[in-house]
């Protein structure tokens, strides 16, 4: 490292570069952008005055630290932001599914199949339930009848919607999954 009489002493581009611990084609850059300034003198290529230089570099250095600093700031508090609202979300489909106005895709998937599968049920029923009837049948409107209300009868499986009897199926249903406890409900997983 260079030796320099006072801290007020000229220096060339190579030696500011060593005392700053940057190259000095990096010195060159930083005097092209303003942040260092060459002395006037009348000696031949880049002249520094070592004092002013590193103070105009440790400026220069910690402003680009502060500017860093402020974006990053920046995108902490975003994301911080984006994770409250995820977490406020998640928390109003929790109380909504305990005041029974949201209900967990699988639970609804579990209780339209239910409802499904009873009403394919009951019309599949309907042949062994009606046949003995329609032997007795004198009329068409009398046959028609009967096919006709035990038809509107397994599509009554469908039409009504039963809080209690979804809740009471969901239950049922967790239960035989071996679920204690509906996944969410406390915030937490089951």
């Amino acid at each position: 490292m260079p030796t320099f009489a006072t801290a007020n002493a000229l220096c060339t581009a190579a030696e500011l570069a060593e005392v700053l611990g940057i190259t000095d084609r990096r010195v060159r850059q930083l005097t092209k952008a303003g942040a260092l300034k060459c002395a006037r003198t009348k000696l031949n290529g880049m002249h520094f005055r070592l004092a002013d230089s590193v103070q105009r570099f440790v400026k220069y250095e910690c402003d680009l630290v502060t500017e860093q600093c402020a974006v990053g700031n920046g995108e902490y508090e975003r994301a911080r932001t984006r994770r409250a609202l995820a977490a406020a979300q998640l928390l109003e489909l929790q109380v909504r599914a305990q005041e029974g106005t949201m209900y967990y895709a699988v639970d609804v998937e579990h209780a339209i199949t239910t409802q499904v599968t009873a009403c394919k049920q009951r019309l599949l029923a309907i042949p062994a339930r009606v046949a003995r009837r329609l032997v007795g049948c004198k009329t068409f409107k009398e046959a028609f009848d009967v096919v006709s209300e035990e038809i509107h009868s397994a599509l009554h499986e469908l039409t009504g919607y039963d809080a209690n009897y979804f809740r009471k199926s969901t239950e049922e249903h967790i239960a035989s999954l071996g679920v204690e406890e509906q996944p969410g409900t406390n915030g937490e997983a089951a």
